[in-house]
């Protein structure tokens, strides 16, 4: 029998590739002579390089760039097989870089231009940025900096995130924007890997949605909107076609709005990208079943996580998807019934409380796989 391993990282608790080799002692436990393939994935966010490097056997290399307060980082990328490289906007504006500090009126997507900026300086023409888990919120303006765009008020001062200046006052007083001087941009083939399908702008959008759980105050939300709105139409002014509003634009603070617009990025969902890099598809059609999981599967599930990308694939290819979940959302339970190729699993026991079932995120994966092991596979 053979079984392709595919989990997400558990959020908190286990990494993408710990999932995969608890996944593979349980299933070597009780079928020994079981054959696992482990391809550890993503939808972009912390670790994403790690991830793909794991899934396609590759090294990682670093370069030099800065967080989201200006201190010095050293950003990983990897070559993957088209060419490209890909590296994690996490690496450079994270949450992991501010120490638990999560104020976003002082943090800017500068390092994350600076990163981009170098290695096309060191060759590289076709790069592709995993988004997800940023610690900013500036629609992306930091990262153009970095690459070589001005921004100037009404009064024709020329505007920085390095300034000081609060990033929503910033936002809201940009009036011109110029270009890169040669205007290298060009000659850059851009991919931005949205983690979610946010707009930039609403309800929904990376301010409102997003914003509380990076530390912007209640009472600055709807001024941050008003600022991120005005800066966006600006952009929208300078560069024809762009959408504020269409899917991943909302992505890590801005940052899919900002790639989209200042390096022609395409947005496209990240977890279809990595999985279809790490050769999902050719490694499912030899599978009997796949496992996989992530901390919750819940209504967030659906939009281009990880679980809902492995459950369109192996649907494809006519293969069983076992789906295990720290926690497992009714409404998830619900939506997946109409597809008879994915059954989901809580790892967790009942009654069990979060900061213990998050302690022991390993035991209680490792007990869930084996008993859909002997329930489906003995």
């Amino acid at each position: 029998m053979r079984f392709l391993l595919a989990p997400d990282s558990f959020k908190g608790s286990l990494s993408a590739i710990e999932a995969c080799e608890i996944m593979e002692k349980s299933i070597g436990r009780l079928l020994p002579d079981a054959l696992c393939v482990s391809m550890p994935l993503s939808d972009g966010g912390e670790g994403t390089v790690e991830i793909v490097a794991a899934s396609l056997s590759h090294d990682v290399a670093y370069i030099e760039a800065e967080g989201p307060a200006g201190s010095p980082a050293g950003a990983p990328f990897i070559r993957v097989n088209d060419g490209a490289v890909l590296i994690e906007c996490a690496s450079t504006v994270g949450y992991t870089l501010v120490e638990g500090k999560r104020d976003p009126a002082l943090y800017s997507s500068y390092g994350l231009g600076l990163m981009i900026r170098r290695l096309y300086e060191a060759g590289h023409r076709s790069i592709a940025v995993g988004l997800g888990g940023s610690a900013t919120s500036d629609g992306g303006f930091g990262m153009a900096e970095a690459l070589g765009y001005v921004f100037r008020d009404a009064d024709g001062e020329q505007l920085s995130v390095k300034s000081g200046m609060p990033i929503p006052g910033l936002l809201s007083k940009v009036h011109e924007i110029l270009p890169p001087e040669p205007y290298w941009i060009e000659s850059l083939s851009c991919t931005a890997l949205a983690d979610v399908n946010n707009p930039l702008l609403g309800d929904s959008g990376a301010v409102r949605t997003y914003g509380p759980q990076k530390g912007i105050p209640a009472a600055d939300i709807d001024y941050w909107e008003r600022a991120m709105e005005h800066a966006a139409g600006r952009v929208v002014d300078a560069f024809n076609g762009i959408d504020p509003n269409a899917p991943g634009m909302g992505s890590s603070g801005g940052l899919g709005f900002g790639l989209a617009a200042f390096c022609s990025a395409r947005v496209q969902p990240g977890a279809a990208w990595i999985a279809g890099t790490a050769g999902f598809d050719e490694a499912c059609t030899k599978s009997d079943a796949v496992l996989t999981g992530e901390g919750s599967i819940d209504s967030q599930t659906f939009y281009g996580k990880v679980v809902d990308e492995v459950r369109r694939r192996a649907e494809q290819h006519g293969a069983q998807v076992e789906a295990f979940g720290g926690i497992v959302e009714e409404a998830a339970r619900q939506r997946y019934d109409a597809h008879k190729n994915i059954r989901l699993h809580c790892i967790t026991p009942p009654g069990q409380p979060a900061a213990e079932a998050m302690s022991r995120a390993s035991e209680n994966l490792s007990r869930a796989v084996e008993d859909v092991l002997r329930k489906y596979y003995l």
